[in-house]
């Protein structure tokens, strides 16, 4: 009878087991599959993402295609309809090639309608070989006639060419001019040190009091122009010096991890360079050009001689949200401009205040003043009298 009773436990423990088993794999196969459908459901779900991302990114796509469009019928309608006069200047520096084209508003003012520029550092190729290569005068050429053709989709009416420094130093300036000549359609204009220190009052000075006494600094790359005078009046005396914010730092910033000493060769050579004899009195020193407007952004418009050594510091070593607004070309040149702007400031002892226009303004200017019989043969004939006396 136990035997009976034993071998029934087995068989009914072995069917329990059994069941159990089934029960188990039963739970088990739901689990897998529920975890199977959950991982499918997350495929689609980041399927979808995916799929409303890409959606987006079309949507962005036809928004400015559409932006495009609309831009281009109402410029096109805003040109036909504006009878106000355009005028362009494309000015070749040492640093930038550089094309500002500005229409005349029916009340008067200047609407800018295009401002590009291209680096082409052409004051280093000369500070480093003496003269501009044939693949330079190549680029020059052809970079001045895609900015001509540029200009004349917009409908400028009249348009100048003009070369700076590049116009007047290394060994064959010539050459650069005749290759612009060759592939411009507008005048070109090769300007001297004092017309360029003109032009560059005339169009710092636009923003000033009339009688006040002003000092306009403009640092290129190649060379440093200043202009005195008043704006009623117009300039007393120029200070003209090949010297530049580019053509300094190729000859004693040699790369961007210069040592102190270097910074303070470089320093010495700026005082050299830019000294000023029988310094007409002034209440106000503008400095314009590239890097002027380069500190504006370092340290702000109005900068004092504390605030240039703090510029010099940034520009030499310029952490992350420096390099982020300024473009890595300019970084070059920077801190030699800094120190020639500085050598200025400390001899006429005033704040320096960057001024947002200077000479491509200031010609800009002359285009839309009355034309006379010759047309741009004149346009720097009125600042040529009275002749103005240089300082060199």
């Amino acid at each position: 009878m136990s035997q009976t009773v034993y071998s029934v436990a087995v068989i009914l423990l072995g069917i329990a087991n059994v069941v159990l088993a089934g029960i188990a794999y039963s739970q088990r196969a739901r689990q897998l599959a529920g975890r199977t459908l959950g991982e499918r459901q997350l495929a689609l779900a980041a399927r979808r993402n995916e799929m409303a991302a890409e959606r987006v990114e079309r949507l962005d796509q036809q928004v400015t295609l559409l932006r495009g469009i609309h831009h281009s019928i109402v410029g096109q309608r805003d040109e036909a309809s504006d009878d106000g006069e355009t005028v362009g200047v494309i000015d070749v520096g040492s640093t930038t090639v550089r094309m500002v084209v500005v229409r005349r508003r029916p009340g008067g003012g200047l609407k800018r309608i295009v401002d590009e520029r291209a680096f082409l550092h052409l004051g280093a190729e000369v500070e480093r070989d003496g003269r501009y290569g044939k693949s330079t005068l190549r680029d020059v050429a052809a970079r001045v006639s895609a900015l001509e053709h540029r200009a004349a989709c917009t409908g400028v009416g009249r348009m100048a060419v003009v070369l700076t420094a590049p116009g007047r130093l290394g060994e064959n300036p010539q050459d650069l001019v005749a290759a612009v000549e060759r592939s411009a359609r507008s005048t070109v204009l090769v300007l001297s040190a004092a017309e360029e220190a003109e032009l560059a009052f005339l169009g710092a000075a636009q923003s000033a009091a009339p009688h006040q006494r002003l000092a306009v600094c403009d640092i290129g790359g190649g060379s440093t122009e200043l202009a005195f005078g008043t704006a009623a009046d117009g300039v007393e005396r120029t200070y003209c010096f090949d010297t530049g914010a580019l053509s300094l730092a190729e000859r004693c910033l040699p790369d961007a991890g210069s040592a102190d000493r270097d910074f303070q060769a470089a320093r010495r050579e700026a005082e050299r360079q830019l000294h000023l004899d029988r310094i007409p009195r002034c209440d106000l020193l503008l400095a314009t050009g590239g890097s002027a407007k380069a500190v504006a952004k370092l340290v702000g418009p109005v900068a004092d001689a504390a605030a240039l050594e703090q510029a010099l510091a940034l520009a030499t070593r310029p952490p992350k949200r420096v390099r982020k607004r300024l473009p890595s070309e300019r970084r070059r040149s920077l801190p030699a401009g800094v120190l020639l702007l500085s050598v200025v400031q400390s001899q006429l002892a005033l704040p320096v205040t960057v001024s947002q226009a200077g000479m491509r303004e200031g010609m800009i200017q002359r285009l839309l003043e009355p034309q006379a019989p010759g047309g741009h043969a004149n346009v720097l004939a009125a600042q040529r009298t009275p002749p103005m006396p240089v300082g060199l």
